[in-house]
């Protein structure tokens, strides 16, 4: 048994022998790609913001459900043929040549490098989102993933933090297209670490379908837009997810119109870092402290109603205080809260699913119902009169959420005993 701080330590976290090693290099991963996607997504939404203005995000939203169904209908596929930590590798390479390719006509100020970028940091952000929590599951056993998925995800939260500084100390001396570069190198070195992931999967994910026909891709393809049609608890996620996904958008067009009136280009990129820093500095401490002790405690199932109730009260205090200090909250339910609480959450309810279905079930949910319910999102935000009272539906589809959730977590429950069986 281990003994000393080290083993206070592993006994506080609730770690078993071998955990350590496999728990911090993944932790460190994470932390390399997130602190990437935070600087890429605070340069990004800064230009865009900026340079194109508010006024034409909802055409950015409708772009992202697009190429959210293009990158899960490459995924599913790409996945299968190369295994788990190839996938992972080359998803990493291309992000960070994609920046690197972008930052060339930025720094010229051409205009449509703005929302190419913004669309750039999107579409990979979804495909990062998607795999990691299937690679996930392949290094952990269903049973362990409950206490050491909070962990893992605290790396995130450390890695936003690392983003946020580099954001506020380098946004005014470098200007921001320039932090592309920055954002670039930190996803190329993220590849390069990646490369050790397949010690530690055991096998599950990491070998690749060489021999896989062109009918083996297209019945891949199939079965992640089938699959969650045929599972009761997709479905469930489905309902609740989309809802969500509105719910999330209407916020983030309030908190970002917020947050471009407020400050200019400079000062709204280091804005960014600065509540980068806070935020996500606030959110470790809610993954250490908090999540897994909710997850054990209070379960699944009740954390998880416990986000959507947050949702419903920023809807709330967006129509009683309108402001700077209710975007600030907005976007915290939107980002840091979910990212806490609801991200780690969401990959335990397809633990419950058979193994094989596992990457196309976060597909149909990842690739094909959040891009619909974006560019729903995206249709509604057109519309003046649905800008003019974003509250009032919000705050109603945010109830509507609420209910979904409670479905879904009843789903979750009869997955989890037939699981168990008998």
């Amino acid at each position: 048994m281990t003994a000393g701080p080290r083993g206070n330590l592993f006994r506080l976290l609730n770690l078993q022998p071998g955990e350590p090693a496999k728990l911090l290099f993944l932790w460190c991963l994470y932390l390399l790609f997130t602190a990437a996607t935070q600087i890429g997504d605070g340069v990004a939404q800064t230009l865009f913001l900026k340079r194109v203005g508010v006024q034409l995000l909802p055409v950015m939203f409708a772009v992202k459900a697009a190429l959210d169904i293009i990158v899960a209908l490459l995924y599913v596929p790409l996945a299968a043929r190369l295994g788990h930590p190839a996938t992972l590798t080359l998803a990493l390479a291309l992000t960070g040549a994609g920046l690197l390719a972008l930052w060339l006509p930025a720094g010229r100020g051409v205009p449509l490098s703005y929302p190419a970028i913004y669309a750039w940091n999107e579409a990979t952000a979804t495909l990062l989102k998607i795999h990691w929590g299937v690679l996930l599951l392949d290094c952990f056993p269903v049973d362990d993933a409950r206490r050491t998925f909070p962990l893992i995800y605290t790396g995130a939260r450390a890695g936003a933090v690392l983003g946020g500084v580099a954001l506020t100390a380098l946004a005014s001396p470098l200007g921001p297209e320039n932090l592309l570069i920055v954002a670039a190198a930190v996803f190329l070195a993220a590849a390069a670490l990646s490369l050790r992931v397949r010690r530690l999967t055991d096998g599950a994910g990491a070998e690749p379908m060489v021999r896989e026909s062109a009918a083996g891709r297209i019945g891949n393809i199939r079965r992640g837009l089938t699959v969650g049609l045929r599972v009761p608890l997709l479905r469930a996620i489905a309902v609740s997810t989309l809802l969500m996904v509105v719910c999330r958008y209407g916020l983030r067009y309030r908190y970002s119109a917020a947050f471009a009136a407020s400050f200019g280009e400079a000062e709204l990129a280091a804005f960014y870092g600065g509540y980068m820093v806070i935020a996500n500095g606030a959110s470790v401490a809610v993954q250490l402290v908090v999540t897994s002790r909710l997850l054990v405690h209070s379960g699944i199932t009740q954390t998880n109603l416990g986000y959507a109730a947050a949702v419903l009260a920023a809807f709330a205090a967006l129509g009683l205080w309108p402001g700077l200090v209710t975007a600030v909250v907005a976007r915290l339910v939107d980002n840091e809260l979910k990212a806490a609480v609801k991200t780690p959450l969401s990959n335990l309810f397809y633990g419950v699913l058979d193994p094989r279905e596992r990457a196309a079930g976060r597909a149909f949910i990842l690739g094909l119902v959040v891009p619909l319910a974006t560019a729903g999102a995206s249709l509604l935000l057109f519309q003046r009169a649905a800008l003019r009272h974003l509250p009032i539906w919000g705050g109603a589809l945010a109830l509507l959420f609420v209910g979904a959730t409670w479905a879904q977590n009843r789903a979750y429950l009869r997955a989890d005993r037939q699981r168990l069986g008998p």
